[in-house]
């Protein structure tokens, strides 16, 4: 079993793309190893010690994985949720005040959300809901037809080879120093309310980010960070 176990993994670790559902063949055999080590501790030292063993085996098999607990509940791939929860509390106190202090009626408040990153970062449709308002989503293009077209380049490989480039010919906008406005490509879209990218393309798009508006809110993701920024205006 331990034969079949490292050569699963060996043969995996050569591929680019990992995920953890990768080894979730192997799992049963690992625990099958697992409980047979467990056992053959728990009847060390004849049956008089069998009680310490199995405290001693279950305290240490505790504060070993505690750690890992804490990292994957609080903090690894937490920013995607996290990101979606602020959106939909800023929007809706944002929609509440102008509601109540603007038309003192029901009518509907539109908003707009980019998140500037890879392929399925964040669950944005199951996620980011508001009453009575609307908000208007883009997630860059990695879809299946994208894909699997192979003279077609997706808009989230597009993002990550150029960002600042991306962004010049998705949005007009100033240029941070003389105000000017910068003429984008034929794809242009209006600057939207909120901007969600991973911190590492954070400085490569420090002009675009520093005449759009401000960062509001940042978010940990395991390695990368995510942040959140929002035209001036809002």
């Amino acid at each position: 079993l331990v034969g079949i176990i490292f050569f699963y993994i060996i043969m995996h670790s050569f591929s680019a793309h990992k995920e953890f559902r990768f080894i979730l063949p192997i799992l049963p055999l690992v625990c099958v190893l697992s409980g047979s080590a467990i056992r053959r501790i728990h009847l060390m030292n004849g049956a008089k010690n069998r009680r310490r063993n199995i405290i001693v085996t279950t305290v240490f098999m505790v504060l070993l994985n505690f750690p890992h607990l804490m990292f994957l509940a609080t903090i690894h791939q937490r920013a995607p949720i996290a990101v979606t929860e602020y959106l939909s509390e800023k929007i809706e106190a944002e929609s509440v005040h102008a509601i109540l202090g603007e038309s003192g009626t029901n009518s509907r408040r539109k908003f707009s959300a980019h998140f500037l990153m890879g392929c399925h970062s964040t669950p944005v449709f199951s996620h980011l809901h508001v009453p009575f308002t609307d908000i208007e989503t883009w997630t860059l293009d990695c879809s299946p037809s994208c894909r699997g077209n192979a003279s077609a380049t997706c808009e989230s490989e597009v993002f990550e080879r150029n960002p600042l480039e991306f962004v010049q010919d998705s949005y007009m906008f100033g240029d941070g120093v003389t105000g000017d406005e910068m003429v984008c490509g034929a794809n242009c879209k209006p600057l939207p309310d909120f901007i969600a990218i991973y911190d590492n393309n954070e400085k490569v798009l420090k002009p675009f980010l520093s005449s759009v508006g401000r960062e509001v809110a940042r978010f940990p993701q395991s390695i990368k960070g995510l942040r959140v920024n929002t035209k001036s205006s809002i």
